[in-house]
This record gives structure tokens, sequence and C-alpha cells, in this order.
């Protein structure tokens, strides 16, 4: 029993590294604030009005545990307290848009966004996402060998939070 506990203790710990790492660039086209990586401190000021996109995704060294990954999950994202439903993306390799988080041996990865417009000047708006798995995932983020096993449920006990002020 102790060992599914630190298993799930390392999965955890893992699994905020990808998450918290993966903070997306801004784009001609718009700003994107990543979740939890471009919200730090759980705030962030963006343009008033103009496009915007909230992003999130998850990172692993292998692309088939990436695929299994983006298989089982589902993005979770909330604005103000209203479910909205953002885009899964096929799984990808990093390059100079999305590059490399820390963890280098995490070059595969799945990422959540949703398109929509900033908040209008001193505005803000609350911004929750997690992911959900509907089943267990392996991930050999520890090497060769025995796989840490994610469980099946939400990866997160409470969803990450950002505050998106426009400014």
């Amino acid at each position: 029993m102790e060992v599914r506990k630190f298993s799930r203790l390392v999965a955890l710990l893992f699994s905020l590294l990808a998450v918290g790492l993966l903070s997306a660039p801004v784009f001609a086209d718009g700003t994107t604030v990543g979740i939890p990586g471009g919200c730090r401190g759980g705030s962030v000021s963006v343009p008033v009005g103009g496009p915007l996109t909230l992003a999130s995704g998850w990172a692993m060294s292998t692309r088939g545990n990436t695929q299994a990954f983006a298989n089982a999950a589902t993005g979770i994202m909330t604005v103000n307290g209203q479910a909205v439903t953002p885009v899964k993306s096929d799984v990808f390799q990093a390059s100079a848009d999305v590059p490399p988080d820390a963890n280098a041996d995490d070059a595969w990865r799945v990422r959540w966004s949703f398109a929509t417009t900033a908040p209008s000047l001193g505005e803000s708006m609350v911004v929750t996402f997690n992911i959900d798995l509907y089943r267990p995932v392996a991930d050999h983020e520890l090497g060769p060998g025995e796989p840490v096993i994610i469980p099946a449920g939400p990866l997160f006990t409470n969803p990450f939070r950002c505050t998106v002020t426009g400014t």
C-alpha cells in the first residue's frame, strides 16, 4: 500500500512539473496565456479586448505514453465558473513555437486551448483547468524500468486557477 501511495505522489510531482512548465508564447494573432505556467502567482495581465487563447497541456518523454495519456484525458476548463469546451490538439513534438520544458526528455505533448476575447480595461475573468483521466496511464518519467501509473480520475486535487485581467 505504501508503494502505491509513493507511486501516486511521484506521479503527481512529475505531473505538476510537466504542466507547470508548459507556458505558451504570445502569438501574432493575439495573446496566449498558459495555465498554470503563464499565470505566475495566480494572475496575469493581458491587453484589453483582443483575441485571447487560454491553454494548458501535458508533456511526456515518449510519443506512445503521450498518445495513451491524450486518449484517456479530458481537459476541463471553466471561465468565470462556466464550463467551456477546450480544443484538444493531436500529440506533437516540441518545436520553436512550443519549446521543450525544463525536462528535455519531455519532448512529446498534448495541449488544450480555448479561444475567447480578453477582458475590458480593469475587468477580470477567473479561469480554472484540470485534466481528468478515465483510465490509468503509464508514464516512464523515471526512465527505463517499472513505469509510474497515473491513476484514473482528476489529475489534480484542486484545479489550476488563474485570474486574467485586462490592462
